[in-house]
């Protein structure tokens, strides 16, 4: 009986380990005319299968591991096993809540001078703004005005605050019956006016004149609505306007220096068209 069977008779290794099936003595004996033609490897690695699959048995005579290592048997399972790999997270900055980045610590002081900075700033702009925005329409489009005489009463009165259409006359005609902002006339005595307000009377082409305190246009009465009953119109005489000149007078006839004083206004005079009173509040409307 072979001492290295005996021994390795009956023992079993783990179906799923690696192992190398050891050689008996009587498995060595070669054919003397061979041994000079192969090696020990040659044999062993045409004699040893390199493993079984799950489910087979070794032979009888297969030795264990334990016969085969010279250090102490590891009986876990010899199957490699890699984990994935696991994603690395970024080093990143200091996170805050659901990884939005925290925000630095401001000292205090810096903090209320960049709020005070910010604040005065953006009241800066928006005054600037306001500014720029006012200015554009003034000089284009409306413009606010003030009745400083009694020219105009009983349908203005002094301290009366007006709006003045400045680009409606670019579009359309002067009409009859317009109450109009105008620059100084030429023959205006008063340096000190800038600016007077009167209500168109007669236009370019038109024969005006007055007659038994009636104003008549192209020998025809005018009919004049909005002046008080009773008034009267005097100190006109018979007259053609010019071409792109205009009538004017005060509905206070009595009490006005208009058309009748420094005569007809050039259309180039005219700033605009007193469309709506604002103040005082009580009278608030169109004219």
């Amino acid at each position: 009986m072979n001492p290295v069977r005996s021994n390795l008779a009956g023992v079993r290794e783990p179906s799923d380990r690696l192992w190398s099936a050891p050689l008996g003595l009587d498995d060595l004996a070669l054919p003397l005319g061979l041994m000079d033609d192969a090696t020990d490897t040659d044999a062993v690695d045409e004699q040893i299968p390199t493993e079984w699959n799950d489910g087979d048995e070794p032979s009888p005579g297969a030795p264990s591991a334990a016969a085969l290592s010279d250090g102490p048997v590891d009986d876990r399972p010899d199957r490699l096993t890699t984990e994935p790999d696991r994603p690395t997270r970024p080093r990143t900055a200091r996170l805050g809540v659901r990884g939005v980045p925290s925000a630095r610590r401001v000292p205090q002081g810096r903090k209320t001078r960049h709020s005070r900075v910010r604040y005065l700033t953006e009241w800066f702009l928006i005054i600037v703004a306001a500014l720029t925005i006012a200015l554009t329409v003034r000089a284009t489009m409306v413009q606010a005005f003030f009745i400083p005489s009694e020219s105009m009463v009983p349908t203005l009165k002094i301290g009366d605050r007006l709006l003045v259409d400045k680009i409606g006359y670019r579009m359309h005609d002067v009409h009859r019956g317009d109450i109009v902002v105008f620059r100084r006339p030429p023959n205006e005595s008063n340096k000190s006016i800038n600016d007077l307000i009167k209500r168109v009377v007669g236009l370019p082409g038109d024969t005006v004149e007055a007659i038994d305190g009636k104003v008549y246009i192209n020998s025809q009465p005018l009919p004049e609505k909005y002046l008080p009953p009773g008034t009267v119109t005097v100190n006109m005489p018979r007259q053609v306007i010019p071409v792109d000149n205009y009538w004017v007078m005060g509905d206070n006839r009595g009490n006005s220096a208009d058309s009748r004083v420094f005569g007809p206004i050039d259309r180039k005079l005219i700033v605009g068209r007193a469309f709506l009173r604002v103040f005082p509040v009580t009278k608030v409307g169109r004219l």
